[in-house]
């Protein structure tokens, strides 16, 4: 072979490479695909080194023994929280270290039975991959199904059993997904499936049927004025009247049809009642909530508790502000919270209306009291809650009175202080310091923010911050425009054209920290999960004199790629096919501000998952480089585990490697 045929072959061989890099980053994530291909065992090579680059520049940062006592002491705790949940049965560690879980059941037909996801796996290696996503009791709780998820590869398989005395026997287990509402009917054992993991993409619901999946709803069998072909299917415990939302996409808001049980042909009635994204059936109807017209950009939303019953008028239960009323579904009604001058107040909510129940005199003071979700039992099971995320748990009883049964607090007393920031507009921007009791003033924190789809942000009780706030290190959340926190005008003011909003507003909580003399200036990190990075790395950047660096965990970085692409990211970020709000999407992208020279002059901390579909590796790796391409950039430590968007257990040893990580970047940083 002559030089000038091997030179011919080197460039075919090049231009071939580079069709199929281009070809998987217009599919979205070059990394992951690569990371699954035959080139695994290189990518997996590389993930090693950079993680042990950033082992080795972070391995004089020691972590005291009492930190260390702390976050065992929170992930304790944390595993007897999940033996409290709000239904017929409860998820708690069989083994820490192997990840394996146990499922209680808790309900009269079986009381006490557990499962071990042991059992339903190969663990040759000690660990079981496989956890449990979700669960379902039949109407009539004769059947169950248990949903796993493959923590690595977010692969899922449905596991059936049917009772048969006081036991639930395995029957089946076959490859599917059960979706939110997860309905799942004793008459016909109808799974509600997401359609994206079905080969028959015309189906909208399957029946199993002889060990096969079978078409029981076709999108054919769907009304002619349907929104779309999104179907959602809620029922009463021992009805047979189903009644179904069906919208443009899954989790949206859309129309309400009366269902009929499906024997041949499947019918439905239009019930005239549209923009519902939630309802809890009755015997007879449905109790769902709807808006109160109002001007969203400048009052908070006002919403109405309605019940509907076939043939009759609608009756509205009662109204309040969205931030006020609160509501959980149960077996065949709701439970409503209402919080107004007077206090708390709760009801039940069925065919005949509202009937109010008792609570306690401190029940009807506590200021932090919230519904839990309810897929189970008649009692109301309730939260106590602070700011800091430290909850109580349990239900009400006939008396009005608490029950706690599961607790979840940090082993210390903190220093809780809520305010309000002047934003960049005027607006005031409510603010929470959370501090170990003892702390000093102004001392290092760091900034949580999201600011996204009407995220509502809350402290959380685990263990790295819990071996944070030992280390005398404060946490400012930042409650800025685009989450929840104070209703729909609140989340559509830091969405789109006004997303920079969230920048201005945790900007304004970080200033007055800063002149309450809570944070230290110089001292502080900003930190972001997913969409929050966003604003956490755009804060960052723009206050290289008081902020010290940005942890940035699953983050979303680019705006201006192939991903986030979908109806309600458009909505959120602005619409890829319109020039205007496309530009506006890059000038908010960090990664595109990066490759400016001279952005970036403080310290940064990447951590991502390489099974990562929703915010892929690729957003991590790329960021990072940009971060170190230009030498006056101080430092850039990068973080890749073998996970999906979030880690699927929080006591796994992918969790604890990367708490251990990210605690020592945090008093590498705050502390030197």
């Amino acid at each position: 072979m002559n030089f000038k045929r091997k030179i011919r072959y080197v460039a075919i061989a090049g231009l071939l490479t580079a069709g199929v890099l281009l070809m998987l980053a217009l599919l979205g994530d070059p990394f992951f695909y690569l990371h699954q291909s035959i080139a695994a065992p290189v990518i997996r090579l590389w993930i090693e080194k950079q993680n042990q680059a950033s082992m080795n520049a972070l391995a004089n940062v020691s972590i005291s023994n009492s930190s260390l006592v702390v976050m065992d002491k929170i992930a304790s705790d944390a595993s007897v929280k999940k033996r409290f949940v709000t239904s017929a049965a409860f998820i708690s560690s069989d083994d820490l270290t192997s990840g394996c879980q146990l499922f209680v059941m808790q309900s009269p037909a079986a009381q006490g039975q557990t499962i071990s996801t042991r059992s339903l796996q190969n663990t040759d290696n000690g660990v079981c991959d496989q956890q449990i996503s979700g669960f379902h009791f039949s109407d009539d709780d004769k059947q169950l199904v248990l949903e796993l998820k493959h923590v690595l590869t977010e692969a899922r398989e449905i596991i059936l059993y049917a009772r048969s005395g006081e036991k639930y026997q395995l029957t089946n287990r076959v490859a599917g997904r059960l979706v939110r509402p997860r309905s799942f009917t004793a008459d016909h054992a109808i799974l509600f499936y997401d359609t994206s993991e079905m080969r028959d993409r015309s189906c909208v619901i399957m029946q199993l049927q002889d060990s096969a999946w079978k078409c029981a709803l076709s999108k054919a069998d769907l009304p002619a004025n349907a929104p779309g072909t999104a179907v959602a299917m809620f029922r009463a415990r021992n009805t047979r009247q189903s009644w179904v939302i069906i919208s443009a996409y899954l989790h949206d808001a859309g129309k309400v049809y009366q269902f009929d049980s499906i024997k041949g042909r499947s019918r439905f009635r239009d019930t005239g009642i549209d923009g519902v994204d939630q309802l809890a059936a009755t015997h007879e109807g449905f109790i769902y909530a709807d808006s109160i017209p109002s001007d969203e950009l400048k009052t908070a939303r006002k919403i109405r508790l309605q019940l509907y019953l076939p043939d009759q008028a609608i009756n509205s239960l009662l109204s309040a502000a969205e931030t006020q009323l609160d509501w959980s579904g149960y077996g065949s009604g709701a439970f409503v919270l209402l919080r107004d001058h007077s206090g708390n107040k709760l009801w039940a909510a069925n065919d005949t209306g509202l009937q109010q129940l008792p609570l306690s005199p401190s029940l009807q003071q506590e200021k932090q009291l919230a519904l839990s979700n309810l897929h189970y039992g008649m009692q109301p099971r309730v939260r106590i809650e602070n700011e800091a995320g430290e909850s109580s748990d349990g239900w009400i009883d006939a008396r009005g009175n608490f029950v706690e049964l599961a607790y979840s607090k940090f082993p210390f007393e903190l220093r809780i202080e809520k305010f309000l920031a002047q934003s960049r507009d005027g607006t005031l921007v409510p603010c929470t310091w959370i501090a170990k009791k003892s702390s000093a003033q102004a001392i290092p924190g760091i900034v949580r923010v999201y600011g996204a789809y009407g995220a509502v942000l809350k402290g959380e009780v685990d263990a790295l911050s819990a071996a944070v706030l030992e280390n005398q290190i404060g946490y400012l959340l930042a409650h800025v425009r685009g989450g929840g926190e104070q209703g729909k005008f609140w989340e559509n003011a830091g969405k789109a054209k006004n997303k920079e909003n969230t920048i201005f507003d945790t900007q304004a909580c970080m200033q007055a920290g800063m002149e309450k003399q809570l944070i230290q200036k110089g001292k502080i990190l900003l930190q972001g999960s997913s969409a929050g990075a966003i604003p956490a790395m755009l804060t960052a950047l723009r206050n290289p004199d008081v902020v010290a660096g940005a942890w940035l965990d699953t983050p979303y970085l680019d705006g201006s790629g192939s991903h986030h692409n979908l109806p309600e990211d458009n909505e959120e970020y602005g619409d890829v096919a319109k020039e205007n709000e496309f530009n506006q999407r890059k000038k908010l992208t960090p990664y595109l501000q990066l490759l400016t020279p001279g952005q970036s002059s403080g310290r940064f901390l990447l951590t991502c998952g390489a099974q990562d579909k929703i915010t892929p590796a690729w957003h991590c790796t790329k960021t990072h480089a940009a971060i170190k391409r230009y030498p006056p950039n101080k430092a850039s430590f990068l973080w890749v585990s073998n996970t999906t968007h979030f880690i699927g257990n929080p006591y796994s040893v992918e969790e604890r490697d990367k708490n251990k990580i990210a605690l020592q970047f945090i008093l590498g940083t705050l502390q030197r």
